[in-house]
Protein backbone atom coordinates (compact mmCIF):
# COMPACT_ATOMS: atom_id res chain seq x y z
CA UNK A 1 0.00 0.00 0.00
CA UNK A 2 1.51 3.34 -1.07
CA UNK A 3 1.89 6.39 1.10
CA UNK A 4 -1.06 8.28 -0.44
CA UNK A 5 -3.50 5.48 0.37
CA UNK A 6 -2.18 5.31 3.93
CA UNK A 7 -2.68 9.06 4.30
CA UNK A 8 -6.25 8.74 3.03
CA UNK A 9 -7.08 5.96 5.48
CA UNK A 10 -5.41 7.86 8.32
CA UNK A 11 -7.46 11.00 7.60
CA UNK A 12 -10.72 9.06 7.44
CA UNK A 13 -9.94 7.18 10.64
CA UNK A 14 -9.04 10.44 12.38
CA UNK A 15 -12.38 11.94 11.37
CA UNK A 16 -14.37 9.07 12.87
CA UNK A 17 -12.13 8.97 15.94
CA UNK A 18 -12.88 12.64 16.57
CA UNK A 19 -16.61 11.84 16.55
CA UNK A 20 -16.08 9.08 19.12
CA UNK A 21 -14.16 11.50 21.35
CA UNK A 22 -16.95 14.04 20.97
CA UNK A 23 -19.51 11.39 21.91
CA UNK A 24 -17.59 10.42 25.04
CA UNK A 25 -17.12 14.08 25.99
CA UNK A 26 -20.54 15.69 25.46
CA UNK A 27 -22.91 12.74 25.02
CA UNK A 28 -25.64 12.42 22.40
CA UNK A 29 -26.46 15.05 19.80
CA UNK A 30 -28.88 17.71 21.11
CA UNK A 31 -31.45 17.39 18.34
CA UNK A 32 -33.51 20.36 19.51
CA UNK A 33 -30.54 22.65 18.85
CA UNK A 34 -30.22 21.42 15.26
CA UNK A 35 -33.92 21.81 14.40
CA UNK A 36 -35.10 24.23 11.70
CA UNK A 37 -33.72 26.72 10.69
CA UNK A 38 -30.35 25.35 11.85
CA UNK A 39 -30.90 22.06 9.99
CA UNK A 40 -31.56 23.75 6.66
CA UNK A 41 -28.69 26.21 7.16
CA UNK A 42 -26.24 23.40 7.87
CA UNK A 43 -27.43 21.45 4.83
CA UNK A 44 -26.94 24.43 2.51
CA UNK A 45 -23.58 25.30 4.09
CA UNK A 46 -22.36 21.74 3.70
CA UNK A 47 -23.43 21.63 0.02
CA UNK A 48 -21.62 24.91 -0.71
CA UNK A 49 -18.50 23.71 1.09
CA UNK A 50 -18.46 20.44 -0.87
CA UNK A 51 -18.89 22.31 -4.15
CA UNK A 52 -16.06 24.70 -3.30
CA UNK A 53 -13.76 21.76 -2.55
CA UNK A 54 -14.83 20.08 -5.79
CA UNK A 55 -14.02 23.20 -7.81
CA UNK A 56 -10.40 23.12 -6.55
CA UNK A 57 -9.00 20.40 -8.79
CA UNK A 58 -5.63 20.23 -7.07
CA UNK A 59 -7.10 20.00 -3.58
CA UNK A 60 -5.90 17.06 -1.48
CA UNK A 61 -9.35 16.81 0.15
CA UNK A 62 -10.93 16.49 -3.31
CA UNK A 63 -8.58 13.64 -4.10
CA UNK A 64 -9.36 12.05 -0.74
CA UNK A 65 -13.12 11.82 -1.35
CA UNK A 66 -12.62 10.65 -4.94
CA UNK A 67 -10.31 7.84 -3.84
CA UNK A 68 -11.35 4.17 -3.65
CA UNK A 69 -10.30 4.25 0.00
CA UNK A 70 -12.99 6.85 0.81
CA UNK A 71 -15.68 4.82 -0.96
CA UNK A 72 -14.81 1.53 0.72
CA UNK A 73 -14.21 3.15 4.12
CA UNK A 74 -17.46 5.17 4.14
CA UNK A 75 -19.59 2.24 2.96
CA UNK A 76 -18.01 -0.11 5.50
CA UNK A 77 -18.37 2.37 8.38
CA UNK A 78 -21.99 3.10 7.48
CA UNK A 79 -22.82 -0.61 7.14
CA UNK A 80 -21.24 -1.32 10.53
CA UNK A 81 -23.16 1.56 12.14
CA UNK A 82 -26.44 0.30 10.68
CA UNK A 83 -25.75 -3.23 11.90
CA UNK A 84 -24.98 -2.03 15.41
CA UNK A 85 -28.11 0.10 15.43
CA UNK A 86 -30.27 -2.67 13.97
CA UNK A 87 -29.20 -5.26 16.54
CA UNK A 88 -29.41 -2.81 19.45
CA UNK A 89 -32.41 -2.95 21.76
CA UNK A 90 -32.70 0.85 21.67
CA UNK A 91 -32.33 3.60 19.05
CA UNK A 92 -29.82 5.53 21.15
CA UNK A 93 -27.02 5.01 18.60
CA UNK A 94 -28.97 6.98 15.99
CA UNK A 95 -28.48 10.14 18.06
CA UNK A 96 -24.76 9.62 18.61
CA UNK A 97 -22.01 11.75 17.09
CA UNK A 98 -20.20 8.76 15.61
CA UNK A 99 -23.35 7.60 13.77
CA UNK A 100 -23.81 11.13 12.39
CA UNK A 101 -20.15 11.16 11.33
CA UNK A 102 -20.63 7.86 9.46
CA UNK A 103 -23.62 9.22 7.53
CA UNK A 104 -21.93 12.56 6.81
CA UNK A 105 -18.84 10.77 5.52
CA UNK A 106 -20.99 8.63 3.24
CA UNK A 107 -22.88 11.66 1.92
CA UNK A 108 -19.69 13.63 1.25
CA UNK A 109 -18.14 10.73 -0.65
CA UNK A 110 -21.38 10.27 -2.60
CA UNK A 111 -21.37 13.98 -3.53
CA UNK A 112 -17.90 13.77 -5.06
CA UNK A 113 -18.60 10.48 -6.85
CA UNK A 114 -21.77 12.04 -8.29
CA UNK A 115 -19.96 15.14 -9.49
CA UNK A 116 -17.27 13.05 -11.18
CA UNK A 117 -19.48 10.49 -12.88
CA UNK A 118 -22.70 12.16 -14.06
CA UNK A 119 -21.18 12.76 -17.52
CA UNK A 120 -19.19 10.33 -19.64
CA UNK A 121 -15.89 11.06 -21.39
CA UNK A 122 -17.67 12.55 -24.40
CA UNK A 123 -19.75 14.91 -22.22
CA UNK A 124 -23.07 13.08 -22.50
CA UNK A 125 -25.26 12.84 -19.41
CA UNK A 126 -25.41 9.38 -17.86
CA UNK A 127 -29.07 9.54 -16.86
CA UNK A 128 -29.20 6.21 -15.08
CA UNK A 129 -26.12 7.02 -13.00
CA UNK A 130 -27.29 10.58 -12.35
CA UNK A 131 -30.78 9.65 -11.18
CA UNK A 132 -29.57 6.73 -9.05
CA UNK A 133 -26.83 8.63 -7.26
CA UNK A 134 -28.67 11.95 -7.05
CA UNK A 135 -31.76 10.18 -5.73
CA UNK A 136 -29.73 8.38 -3.08
CA UNK A 137 -28.03 11.67 -2.18
CA UNK A 138 -31.38 13.46 -1.75
CA UNK A 139 -32.94 10.56 0.16
CA UNK A 140 -30.12 10.16 2.68
CA UNK A 141 -29.63 13.94 3.02
CA UNK A 142 -33.30 14.53 3.82
CA UNK A 143 -33.32 11.75 6.40
CA UNK A 144 -30.04 12.92 7.96
CA UNK A 145 -30.51 16.70 8.06
CA UNK A 146 -34.26 16.38 8.64
CA UNK A 147 -33.89 14.10 11.67
CA UNK A 148 -33.92 17.04 14.08
CA UNK A 149 -37.19 18.31 12.56
CA UNK A 150 -38.98 14.95 12.70
CA UNK A 151 -41.26 14.42 15.69
CA UNK A 152 -43.23 11.33 16.72
CA UNK A 153 -45.62 12.09 19.57
CA UNK A 154 -48.36 10.09 21.28
CA UNK A 155 -51.25 10.93 23.57
CA UNK A 156 -54.29 9.13 25.01
CA UNK A 157 -57.68 10.81 24.70
CA UNK A 158 -61.03 10.08 26.31
CA UNK A 159 -64.36 11.03 24.76
CA UNK A 160 -64.81 14.81 24.90
CA UNK A 161 -61.19 15.40 26.01
CA UNK A 162 -58.99 17.85 24.10
CA UNK A 163 -55.23 18.40 24.14
CA UNK A 164 -52.56 20.71 22.76
CA UNK A 165 -49.56 18.69 23.99
CA UNK A 166 -48.29 15.13 23.59
CA UNK A 167 -45.36 12.96 24.69
CA UNK A 168 -42.26 11.91 22.79
CA UNK A 169 -40.63 8.49 23.17
CA UNK A 170 -38.30 9.81 25.89
CA UNK A 171 -41.22 11.15 27.96
CA UNK A 172 -40.76 14.81 27.03
CA UNK A 173 -43.93 16.90 26.73
CA UNK A 174 -44.13 18.63 23.35
CA UNK A 175 -46.57 21.20 22.00
CA UNK A 176 -48.78 20.07 19.14
CA UNK A 177 -49.15 22.29 16.04
CA UNK A 178 -52.93 22.07 16.53
CA UNK A 179 -55.60 21.30 19.12
CA UNK A 180 -57.17 17.85 18.97
CA UNK A 181 -60.35 16.67 20.65
CA UNK A 182 -61.85 13.19 20.59
CA UNK A 183 -65.53 13.03 19.82
CA UNK A 184 -65.99 9.27 19.75
CA UNK A 185 -64.09 6.03 19.17
CA UNK A 186 -65.35 2.55 18.39
CA UNK A 187 -64.30 -0.92 17.38
CA UNK A 188 -66.16 -2.91 14.71
CA UNK A 189 -66.24 -6.69 15.07
CA UNK A 190 -66.72 -9.65 12.77
CA UNK A 191 -69.52 -12.14 13.48
CA UNK A 192 -67.00 -14.41 15.24
CA UNK A 193 -66.08 -11.63 17.69
CA UNK A 194 -62.70 -10.74 16.16
CA UNK A 195 -61.93 -7.00 15.76
CA UNK A 196 -62.58 -5.77 12.22
CA UNK A 197 -61.76 -2.06 12.33
CA UNK A 198 -60.75 0.62 14.81
CA UNK A 199 -62.07 4.11 14.25
CA UNK A 200 -61.94 7.47 16.04
CA UNK A 201 -63.85 10.68 15.38
CA UNK A 202 -61.71 13.75 16.12
CA UNK A 203 -61.92 17.51 15.99
CA UNK A 204 -58.60 18.92 14.79
CA UNK A 205 -58.63 22.70 15.24
CA UNK A 206 -62.41 22.44 15.15
CA UNK A 207 -62.52 20.48 11.87
CA UNK A 208 -64.13 16.99 12.05
CA UNK A 209 -61.74 14.23 10.98
CA UNK A 210 -62.07 10.44 11.02
CA UNK A 211 -59.01 8.24 11.43
CA UNK A 212 -58.61 4.48 11.38
CA UNK A 213 -55.69 2.14 11.91
CA UNK A 214 -53.48 2.48 8.78
CA UNK A 215 -55.70 5.32 7.54
CA UNK A 216 -54.30 8.53 9.06
CA UNK A 217 -55.52 12.09 8.66
CA UNK A 218 -53.20 14.65 7.06
CA UNK A 219 -52.90 18.01 8.78
CA UNK A 220 -51.07 20.57 6.71
CA UNK A 221 -48.26 19.45 4.41
CA UNK A 222 -45.97 17.82 6.97
CA UNK A 223 -48.11 16.23 9.68
CA UNK A 224 -50.13 13.00 9.88
CA UNK A 225 -52.37 11.83 12.73
CA UNK A 226 -52.50 8.04 13.22
CA UNK A 227 -54.78 5.89 15.33
CA UNK A 228 -52.68 3.49 17.43
CA UNK A 229 -55.43 1.84 19.48
CA UNK A 230 -59.05 2.44 20.41
CA UNK A 231 -61.77 1.18 22.71
CA UNK A 232 -65.22 2.36 23.64
CA UNK A 233 -63.79 4.76 26.24
CA UNK A 234 -60.50 6.12 24.95
CA UNK A 235 -58.05 6.06 22.06
CA UNK A 236 -54.31 6.54 21.60
CA UNK A 237 -53.25 8.70 18.68
CA UNK A 238 -49.81 9.29 17.21
CA UNK A 239 -48.79 12.58 15.61
CA UNK A 240 -45.92 12.33 13.12
CA UNK A 241 -44.41 15.56 11.85
CA UNK A 242 -41.98 15.09 8.91
CA UNK A 243 -41.19 18.37 7.10
CA UNK A 244 -38.53 16.71 4.91
CA UNK A 245 -40.62 13.71 3.81
CA UNK A 246 -41.32 15.00 0.31
CA UNK A 247 -37.60 15.33 -0.37
CA UNK A 248 -37.22 11.72 0.76
CA UNK A 249 -40.02 10.68 -1.61
CA UNK A 250 -38.40 12.62 -4.46
CA UNK A 251 -35.09 10.85 -3.86
CA UNK A 252 -36.77 7.45 -3.79
CA UNK A 253 -38.63 8.13 -7.06
CA UNK A 254 -35.40 9.29 -8.71
CA UNK A 255 -33.66 6.08 -7.68
CA UNK A 256 -36.50 4.00 -9.12
CA UNK A 257 -36.35 5.98 -12.38
CA UNK A 258 -32.57 5.60 -12.55
CA UNK A 259 -32.79 1.85 -11.97
CA UNK A 260 -35.45 1.58 -14.70
CA UNK A 261 -33.29 3.50 -17.18
CA UNK A 262 -30.25 1.35 -16.45
CA UNK A 263 -32.33 -1.82 -16.83
CA UNK A 264 -33.84 -0.71 -20.14
CA UNK A 265 -30.54 0.48 -21.63
CA UNK A 266 -28.63 -2.56 -20.43
CA UNK A 267 -24.82 -2.70 -20.22
CA UNK A 268 -22.82 -0.24 -22.28
CA UNK A 269 -20.56 -1.52 -25.08
CA UNK A 270 -17.51 -0.54 -23.04
CA UNK A 271 -18.68 -2.66 -20.12
CA UNK A 272 -19.42 -5.61 -22.41
CA UNK A 273 -15.94 -5.42 -23.93
CA UNK A 274 -14.35 -5.07 -20.50
CA UNK A 275 -16.19 -8.11 -19.14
Amino acid sequence: MNRLKLNHLAALTLFLSASVVLQLTVGDIPLDFFAFPVSLSLFLLWCVLCFLIWSRRQSWIRGLFLSPEATVFSLSACALACLVTGFSSTRAYVHSWWFAADILLLLTTLFFVLMRGWRDASGHIRWGFLLNHKGLFILVSSLFFGAADTQVLRLPLSAGESAKTAWSADGTVRALPFEVQMQDCCVDFYDNGMPQAYRAELLIDGVPRTIEVNAPASVGWACNVYLVSASGEYCVIEVVNEPWKYLSLLGLLMMIAGAAIMFIKGPTPANCKRS
